[in-house]
């Protein structure tokens, strides 16, 4: 049976108007830390237990928080949408699938340091296909085909469960969308795309904020705007 991709019934007290300052003075205490040096649990433990977080308050702080060099490195990765056309675009498919499902069915996204959508409930070694799953890969595609790639091709970890019901469904909506779509199911740790899409261009790779324009395409601004807590 399908799954919700919705929002964690305490979410709405844990990421409501009056957390959000507190949210935001703990992804930049923690961001302070993480530029000077300070890595492993010890930093996001400090900061939580400063500000008296809760769990899920403390997993979305430490993923909208990074350094310096870290922010700049990504930021200065991004590509404009026009610079798309014509390129070959990886994405992380697991990374980009949950975080559009969990913002179709209602839940929190986080605007980070690094301008990045991300959810508060990554996958760990387990998937379940969702209600959200295949309007997801709908809206994924109606997003790719304004951006008009040369070739999409989708990175799953195939020791994550359930690969193969996904990359079914992905290959189902990338037929009836007509835009054939490569999959690479590989080895968890064998490789790393990092942040939402990947172009490939001059040997160079750079990301484009896939997750942020899946919103605004193909009808997703009925999806109800989600607080941005977690930005600077």
């Amino acid at each position: 049976m399908p799954v919700n991709r919705g929002a964690h019934p305490e979410d709405p007290g844990l990421f409501g108007d009056d957390q959000r300052d507190r949210l935001r003075a703990a992804v930049r205490d923690l961001s302070w830390l993480r530029t000077r040096g300070y890595s492993g649990d010890s930093a996001p433990e400090l900061v939580g237990n400063r500000y008296q977080l809760k769990r899920r308050q403390r997993d979305a702080v430490a993923r909208s928080s990074c350094s310096d060099a870290e922010r700049a490195h990504r930021l200065q990765g991004r590509l404009p949408p026009d610079a798309i056309a014509g390129q070959e675009l990886h994405l992380d498919g697991f990374n980009v699938l949950i975080t559009i499902e969990a913002m179709l069915g209602g839940a929190y996204a986080f605007v980070g340091r690094d301008a990045a959508y991300r959810d508060v409930d990554p996958v760990q070694g387990t998937y379940r296909i969702a209600h959200q799953t295949t309007p997801a890969l709908r809206r994924l595609a109606d997003t790719l085909q304004a951006l008009r790639p040369a070739r999409v091709t989708w990175h799953l970890d195939r020791s994550v469960s359930n690969v193969g019901r996904v990359t079914d469904r992905i290959a189902d909506v990338s037929a009836e969308a007509e835009r054939p779509w490569t999959l690479d199911a590989h080895a968890g740790g064998g490789r790393h795309i990092e942040g939402d899409i990947r172009p490939r261009c001059d040997q160079r790779q750079r990301g484009s904020r896939c997750k942020r324009r899946v919103v605004a395409v193909g009808g997703a601004r009925s999806c109800p705007p989600r607080p941005r807590c977690a930005r600077r």
